[in-house]
């Protein structure tokens, strides 16, 4: 296992004793690893929606597709840091834009090598995120193609995603290989502050931009505050007063929780969770943004 701030993460089978062992110290499952494959030639159809261009990725897009997936992945789980733009040295990349907005990108090292390797593919939420993200399975998967690859894969693909529904649909072929990685919330206090820009980032982007007050997150061994003032997130200890509102749960579910792979009102709806001091249509709400699902990169 490996130390990283506020959490920790490990790497193992699903299928061993290591994998129980870290369970009971508090680990969670968060990406079971596997891949992705489709042999070439072959032609990937898709549909592209209306207002949307799609087109190859230059040196002048650069700036822009890394402010974008800055954005996209600064608001998930992402264990190799944020991602940027890799186009050059026999990478292909692809944006798709709404006027001159970025909302999407792809890429495929694809240099002429028997196997091709699918990198980034990230895409805006929207109503049309599963459409764009069919355009760009297409256009890198020709892409692989036309430089001569047999076949082109992604390596640790989660099976759960958009991206993987789009691939799916493409006709890639999917193959678990019984590895996982794990992540445990070493120190709450501490992983709260880490976060705390993208809790700031959740809440600008919603009705609750304007929302001050405290949230508390009760466990047994993990405790921890969210303070929102003026529009800036603080992560910290527990204070003798209690919280605007409280999160109480068992420490697996606090977990599930604060990584984005379970939300506090699915939680709260099968009874792992309470709400307090008493939960209404606003108070959920606030919660659900504070703590969505999020994506793992």
């Amino acid at each position: 296992a490996c130390l990283e701030f506020g959490r920790r993460f490990a790497s193992t089978g699903t299928r061993n004793v290591a994998h129980a062992l870290y369970r009971e110290f508090g680990f969670i499952d968060m990406s079971v690893s596997g891949s992705w494959t489709y042999e070439l030639p072959g032609l990937v159809r898709t549909e592209v929606p209306s207002g949307v261009v799609f087109r190859s990725c230059t040196d002048n897009d650069r700036a822009k597709v890394d402010e974008f997936l800055a954005e996209t992945t600064g608001k998930a789980l992402c264990f190799y840091g944020v991602l940027t733009c890799d186009v050059g040295a026999g990478i292909q990349g692809f944006v798709a834009l709404k006027g001159t907005k970025v909302v999407g990108y792809a890429s495929a090292r694809a240099d002429g090598r028997e196997e091709a390797e699918l990198g980034i593919l990230a895409v805006a939420q929207g109503d049309d995120q599963d459409r764009i993200a069919d355009g760009l399975v297409s256009l890198v998967t020709a892409a692989a193609g036309r430089k001569g690859s047999r076949r082109i894969s992604r390596h640790h693909g989660d099976e759960n995603s958009y991206m993987a529904r789009a691939l799916g649909r493409a006709g890639y072929a999917y193959q678990r290989h019984g590895g996982v990685f794990m992540m445990q919330v070493r120190h709450l206090p501490q992983f709260l502050s880490e976060i705390a820009p993208a809790l700031e980032a959740r809440l600008a982007d919603s009705e609750y931009k304007d929302w001050e007050g405290t949230v508390d997150v009760l466990g047994s061994r993990l405790t921890g505050r969210v303070t929102v003032s003026k529009g800036k997130v603080k992560g910290g200890k527990i204070a003798s007063a209690p919280g605007d509102v409280v999160l109480t749960a068992s420490d697996d579910i606090i977990t599930h929780v604060v990584l984005g792979q379970r939300t506090p009102f699915e939680a709260y709806l099968q009874t792992e969770l309470t709400i307090g001091p008493r939960i209404n249509e606003r108070i959920s709400g606030l919660v659900e943004v504070l703590f969505p699902r999020v994506d793992v990169w």
